[in-house]
């Protein structure tokens, strides 16, 4: 039921029941009807408290994931690793392992337990210059790990991780924080309509969008950057003298950005971002944005420059993409980048049929001057990939997926290639309930140990050939459209398994 509902509503009772006078009903219902229509005048809609001049807006979610199985091997607790297909410029791309980690402890299984609950406060107000806000968001984060039996809080904990694990027979433990600590995750103000300055605690401006690949598994290496491309993430953003330079671009966080609306789908922004970093020498991060929009074509353009608080540039980077929608047809390409020379590139494209989606995409990334020896990547190597999908409505509710994608982390040297193939179907229960059952491969040639290696070229006696087999099958349920649940069974041909458990409930 509406808010605006329930309180008519409860004034009618009210008057008709003879609960209160007609003096008192009167009262009663300018009050309300002057708190309701400060949010309609604001154009706000959604979960709110009123007063004369002000609207409160309240939302929120709270998601719980639960793991279960065994599929962490080759080390305790935080050391604990996983089957490598192939080694990425951004991460490791790997599936599942079975193990009983270094010791007798670590004989029980893995799991992990996962919380995140957020309440955000938004209050507006009518000013001469636009809306003025208030943004206040709250979040706490309890992300527990347990592998092959010693567990640890996820460096993404909002309290902070700790590192426990076994080395040298001793179980090492480095507590960071408490877990779940309550903090403020946003915390900032506004002003303004077509142009909006906002200060505090915010998250980024920084556009990364129009980059994401169209077809079903997507890329092994846009996984890594959260499904695109990304300038590099692992020290690879080059050193330029800065003391510590292990996460060169830095953004979001206490920030001063303006945004503009010029018309005809176009904006530009631009801010000052990263203010408050820890480390003095990479503080603050100079970001400028233009971005364009209209029925058939997203596009824009993201530059960065870091630590230019001393300043002293560290690092540049920059973002850009497009997206055309024609008709039937859909194009996208993307390119990422720094001043170490590193530059990561994608193209997709897909055509949508009665019956059927075809989607083809292809990723590049050229190395520039690594700044972590031992990353299994050198000055100038090229790394290459791509991925094909067919889909197809077999009936009302029934889909079926096939594909495939590749990546090989070194054009230029044999045994650096691995890929994975897939069948997924997926069907309609009931309106609330899918059901989804997926089958494939996976097969490499690389190292196991690159970090073994001071890079491509060298070392390459223990080649290991990866084949795992592995299925899966997912029970979705979703019973209204901001309730989600879920339970999901993996199975790998190495040993390796898994189950999770999934619910979220969001309000607005």
């Amino acid at each position: 039921m509406k808010l605006r509902s329930l309180l008519l509503g409860s004034i009618a009772v009210a008057g008709m029941s003879g609960l209160a006078t007609g003096a008192h009903a009167a009262d009663l219902a300018k009050g309300v009807l002057t708190s309701l229509d400060v949010c309609d005048q604001l154009g706000l809609a959604g979960l709110a408290i009123s007063s004369d001049t002000n609207c409160l807006q309240i939302t929120g979610e709270v998601s719980y994931q639960f793991d279960w199985g065994d599929y962490k091997s080759t080390g305790s607790g935080s050391k604990a690793g996983d089957t490598q297909i192939v080694q990425t410029p951004d991460d490791n791309f790997s599936i599942p392992a079975p193990g009983n980690g270094d010791s007798t402890v670590g004989n029980g299984k893995d799991w992990t337990s996962k919380m995140i609950a957020w309440l955000q406060f938004v209050g507006t107000a009518d000013s001469d210059f636009g809306p003025a806000k208030a943004v206040i968001k709250i979040k706490s984060e309890q992300f527990t790990h347990a592998y092959n039996g010693y567990q640890y809080y996820d460096g993404d904990d909002t309290g902070g991780g700790t590192v426990n694990y076994e080395g040298a027979g001793t179980n090492a433990t480095v507590q960071q924080g408490p877990s779940g600590t309550v903090l403020f995750d946003r915390a900032y103000v506004s002003v303004g309509d077509s142009t909006v300055l906002t200060a505090g605690k915010t998250g980024s401006i920084v556009n990364t969008d129009d980059d994401a690949p169209f077809n079903w598994l997507g890329l092994m290496n846009s996984d890594n950057v959260d499904a695109g491309v990304l300038w590099s993430k692992q020290g690879y953003a080059g050193n330029n003298g800065v003391a510590d330079s292990s996460a060169d671009v830095q953004t979001g966080g206490h920030s001063i950005q303006i945004t503009s609306s010029l018309g005809n789908g176009l904006s530009i922004k631009a801010a000052l971002e990263d203010l408050n970093d820890s480390n003095t020498a990479r503080a603050g991060t100079a970001i400028g944005v233009i971005s364009y929009a209209s029925d058939t074509l997203t596009a824009h353009l993201s530059v960065l420059a870091t630590g230019v608080l001393d300043g002293i540039t560290d690092d540049t980077a920059f973002h850009t993409g497009f997206t055309g929608t024609f008709d039937k047809f859909q194009i996208r390409a993307a390119l990422a980048g720094d001043s170490s020379g590193y530059y990561n590139a994608l193209a997709s494209a897909a055509a949508t049929f009665d019956m059927f989606k075809l989607a083809a995409s292809a990723e590049y990334a050229h190395i520039g001057t690594p700044s972590s020896p031992g990353s299994g990547y050198v000055a100038g190597q090229n790394a290459f990939g791509f991925g094909a999908s067919a889909t197809a409505t077999i009936s009302d509710g029934i889909t079926l997926n096939l594909g495939g994608r590749y990546f090989d982390m070194d054009t230029a040297n044999p045994n650096t290639e691995g890929y994975q193939i897939a069948a997924s179907l997926a069907a309609a229960v009931t309106d609330t309930l899918t059901a989804t059952g997926e089958v494939g491969y996976y097969s490499s040639n690389v190292p196991q140990a690159l970090a073994e290696y001071d890079g491509f070229g060298t070392g390459f006696n223990d080649v290991v050939n990866q084949n795992v087999y592995y299925g899966k099958a997912i029970l979705a349920w979703a019973p209204s459209k901001d309730f989600t649940s879920s339970i999901e069974g993996d199975i790998y041909s190495n040993g390796a398994y898994k189950a999770t458990f999934k619910a979220d409930k969001t309000f607005q």
